[in-house]
């Protein structure tokens, strides 16, 4: 509980909420729920492939579900969503 503050309270924090703010925005949503089935598809798709290779297939993913949807988003905001499903995915694992 007191790292969890921490983080809240850390600079780390306030660089990354301009980012947290544009993902809860329109499409946040999708884009955040994209984002998990794709890390976790491909973690198991790609067992022993590079991880470069693994987040040019999650961005793939991604980008062709929002384009489905018809939700545009940048680059780096699909990138940031990737980056938080895998830390989500990785906590999920270490909790089981």
């Amino acid at each position: 509980m007191i790292e969890k503050l921490k983080f809240f309270m850390s600079t780390a924090f306030t660089f990354l909420l301009p980012s947290i703010r544009t993902l809860l925005k329109e499409g946040g949503v999708l884009l955040a729920r994209a984002a998990m089935e794709a890390v976790v598809a491909v973690e198991s798709d790609m067992l022993g492939v590079p991880g470069a290779e693994k987040r040019k297939a999650a961005f793939a993913r991604i980008t062709q579900e929002l384009k489905k949807a018809g939700i545009a988003r940048a680059a780096m905001e699909i990138n940031f969503a990737i980056e938080a499903a895998l830390i989500k995915s990785m906590s999920d694992q270490s909790t089981t």
